[in-house]
């Protein structure tokens, strides 16, 4: 059986692409998810994984899609081999262990190293972004102008975004406890803290306002 594997880092991005892919790979079931690839524990290949069984073929996009740790893809990738499940990577042919079912050891051994190899060039890029990042960031707040990621649930959110916020701001006047509130609306602490110091700031303003006024 054909089990596809499709994966973008961010709830923003396009599955689109990768799907048709698989589907036109012939895939008899695709899992998907908008995650990171800095942790393998993600809902839809955790379920994948559980649901793979000897004989079948795991049809990925890009290397990267599994994952950009070298290690931790290392792991993964000689896990489905010594399960008896193939892996086929539609942008590196060479990377199809269908390829080499009749090689045995040496199968294994022309993987490993193709692998190898592979893993440490994803991981390596990986790492050259990561620097290019922080000089950037670096650079912008010397000049003054880096503003950091803008946050997901603010006054200006749109969408269910705003209707948490303003749900979260509900809760705080009401004198919530911070740990039910992240814990009803599935947020971190540190955001209903800032949004409790958000509000704090705007009230302080109002007096301040009021008494010049």
């Amino acid at each position: 059986m054909l089990v596809g594997y499709a994966r973008v880092s961010d709830k923003s991005q396009n599955l689109d692409r990768q799907l048709k892919r698989l589907k036109d790979e012939g895939c008899d079931k695709i899992y998907k998810d908008k995650y990171t690839a800095k942790t393998i524990k993600r809902p839809g290949y955790t379920k994948m994984k559980a649901f793979l069984r000897q004989g079948d073929v795991l049809v990925v996009d890009s290397i990267d899609r599994i994952s950009r740790d070298y290690k931790e893809l290392k792991k993964e990738w000689f896990y489905y081999y010594d399960q008896g499940i193939d892996i086929k990577v539609l942008d590196m042919p060479i990377l199809d262990t269908t390829k080499y079912k009749e090689m045995d050891s040496m199968g294994r051994l022309v993987n490993d190293i193709i692998l190898n190899f592979l893993s440490w060039v994803a991981q390596n890029e990986r790492e050259k972004t990561l620097e290019r990042q922080r000089q950037g960031i670096a650079l912008a707040k010397a000049n003054g102008v880096y503003k950091g990621r803008p946050f997901k649930y603010h006054a200006g959110a749109q969408g269910k975004d705003l209707s948490i916020y303003n749900s979260i701001v509900d809760e705080l006047k009401e004198r919530v406890p911070v740990t039910h509130i992240a814990e009803n609306w599935d947020v971190s602490r540190k955001t209903v803290y800032r949004i409790k110091s958000e509000i704090q700031k705007e009230l302080n303003q109002m007096h301040i306002d009021d008494y010049l006024n």
